[in-house]
């Protein structure tokens, strides 16, 4: 069954954009987003020549040979071209999200094939933030795991995850950091996963969201808040997705919303497994 889905969005504080520091993220990387961005948003036009590598370095407030692999970076994406004695010029804009990369955030069963899960904290016993169960019943423990998802080595989502403890318990050890949590539970323990509720909001990155997905402070954020039941009702696991706005994508199946000859329908629970394809970790 599709997850329920609320889009709204949230306005950005005013705030100036932070110097680049090395946090969890290679600064060649995060020079590369910062750039990527602003041709994006048409800073350069096409065919525009870039400032000079030491200009850009003062600009970023990182060293020369930053630069130099960021615009590496780039060329390889067909974005700029560079020539010695001439500079480097705009030559594309980002075409925005791959299939690869729709695959590895829509595809439940999405596998290092596709995308690289970096596991960043465990720890047991955690707290579920009343944000994430919305007041429905919860099991007795509860497992926390933090991890970043890579595609095409550079971070397009981090995930925040609250899996009961005596599910994580009889998943295979260490397998969260090569498969999604919801592809684990479905396949070790089928028809538990009943309900889900997913809503999606857009804010702005704060300082630590635009280290750890490699993006502009104050760029665009797809926060995903999901929670999925099982039969009693009880929280199976919930977790906060925070997706780099400019490498997202979300493909889900609204054939239930078409409006039917006999006029709108109410919606209701259902309570049934949950199938492999419903989108989420």
């Amino acid at each position: 069954m599709p997850p329920a889905v609320e889009v709204t969005s949230i306005a950005a504080p005013a705030a100036t954009l932070p110097p680049i520091e090395a946090q969890g993220v290679a600064l060649y990387t995060q020079v590369a987003s910062r750039l990527r961005a602003e041709i994006e948003a048409g800073r350069w036009a096409v065919n525009e020549r870039l400032p000079t590598v030491a200009e850009l370095a003062r600009r970023y407030q990182v060293a020369v040979v930053t630069v130099r692999q960021a615009l590496q970076l780039l060329k390889k994406e067909a974005l700029v071209t560079m020539h010695r004695g001439r500079g480097s010029f705009v030559v594309g804009r980002p075409a925005g999200p791959s299939e690869a990369l729709r695959e590895a955030i829509n595809d439940p069963l999405a596998s290092a094939d596709c995308m690289v899960i970096e596991v960043l904290e465990r720890r047991r016993d955690a707290e579920v933030p009343a944000a994430l169960h919305g007041g429905a019943p919860l099991y007795a423990r509860y497992h926390f795991i933090r991890k970043r998802h890579l595609h095409d080595h550079q971070p397009f989502c981090v995930a925040t995850l609250y899996v009961a403890s005596e599910i994580f318990s009889a998943l295979p050890r260490g397998a969260e950091s090569q498969r999604k949590i919801n592809a684990l539970i479905a396949e070790r323990l089928p028809g538990l996963m009943v309900q889900a509720r997913t809503s999606v909001t857009v804010a702005m990155a704060d300082v630590d969201m635009a280290h750890q997905l490699g993006c502009l402070f104050g760029a665009p954020v797809v926060r995903v808040r999901r929670r999925v039941l099982d039969a009693q009702g009880r929280v199976v696991y919930a977790g906060l997705f925070l997706y780099r706005g400019d490498r997202f994508i979300l493909d889900f199946d609204s054939s239930q919303d078409l409006p039917t000859s006999g006029g709108p329908r109410p919606l209701k629970a259902r309570r049934r497994p949950l199938s492999s394809k419903a989108s989420g970790d």
